[in-house]
């Protein structure tokens, strides 16, 4: 944790990480068709990942450690646990078994990892520019990144149908305001405890009538930035409720990292699942409560036969 994050800030930050990974879960397992409903669903599993964004931001702090001290422990904490479960989920899907095609998968192209990619170039960016300056230039060229994509002149990359969702531009922002904002977060959380109803009143009004106003929902439709800047500030709204403030809830975020790199493993339960327009906003805790699940299975396998350590660095748990 940052060196100036009190004990109700870091509440906030596990809170909604777990709101963000269920957002996250909600984009990948929603029903994908023409409705209603599952705009809404689109709109709400937008706003997990630009959240984990902002707290990858806040929390980034390369001057507590030094530039290779830093990278060295991204390796361990970051990129051999997306390797080796990124090759996983790979292994077992249907995309053609070769390197080019393993590759593409685990960077993001066309896939869900394309977060890590992102969040790894934001890292090295900021490594070299981690003045506010930079940042503040950041969030600029983010919103001009997203409108030019929104209008779809940015659909396709011309170099090998790289995609939008590689494009760091589109990302980059929510991680340089998290950067910006850390000394004055606190005073953001009061504000938004003490008018949270007004930011959840304001966001589904949003999210109802945004949806009857265009045809795409994603991150890239021209909406988008304000659906993940206004849907973002509801998820740390409803962070500061002391209802959530609960231990064993709290304990999910410790994990979060490593059900981003696993939830698509345990999808094949949504055949015993209820699946229609409502329980979509529901079947996405019931996958995050199985992936805890396996998660806890594999600890007790691995303290038994004494490779506690090297599971805990294969699968992210921090």
């Amino acid at each position: 944790m940052s060196h100036n994050t009190t004990p109700e800030v870091s509440s906030s930050f596990n809170i909604a990480k777990i709101f963000s990974i269920l957002s996250v879960i909600l984009a990948h397992s929603r029903i994908n068709d023409d409705s209603y409903y599952s705009a809404i669903a689109e709109r709400i599993g937008c706003l997990g990942v630009v959240t984990f964004f902002f707290i990858s931001g806040f929390f980034f702090n390369i001057s507590k450690y030094g530039t290779g001290k830093f990278f060295k422990k991204k390796i361990t904490s970051v990129i051999i646990p997306w390797a080796f479960l990124g090759s996983i989920t790979f292994v077992i899907s249907d995309h053609p078994k070769n390197f080019i095609s393993w590759f593409n998968w685990v960077i993001g192209n066309g896939t869900y990892l394309y977060y890590l990619t992102v969040l790894i170039f934001s890292y090295g960016v900021f490594a070299f520019f981690n003045k506010k300056i930079f940042a503040y230039v950041f969030i600029f060229l983010n919103i001009i990144s997203l409108f030019i994509t929104s209008q779809g002149y940015l659909q396709y990359i011309n170099l090998h149908e790289i995609n939008n969702y590689l494009n760091p531009f589109n990302w980059i922002g929510f991680f340089s305001l998290g950067y910006i904002i850390k000394d004055k977060f606190t005073d953001v959380l009061h504000f938004l405890n003490k008018y949270a109803i007004y930011v959840l009143i304001t966001y589904v009004i949003f999210l109802l009538f945004s949806v009857r106003l265009e045809d795409e929902y994603g991150y890239f439709s021209k909406f988008a930035l304000v659906n993940e800047v206004m849907g973002m500030l509801l998820i740390f709204s409803i962070s500061t409720f002391k209802f959530f403030n609960r231990v064993n809830f709290l304990r999910i975020a410790d994990f979060t990292f490593t059900i981003y790199l696993t939830h698509f493993l345990v999808f094949p339960l949504r055949r015993f699942l209820i699946q229609n327009y409502w329980s979509q906003f529901l079947n996405p805790i019931i996958y995050m409560l199985a992936c805890l699940l396996l998660i806890w299975i594999g600890r007790e396998v691995a303290k038994r036969i004494n490779l506690l350590k090297l599971y805990n660095t294969l699968l992210g748990i921090r």
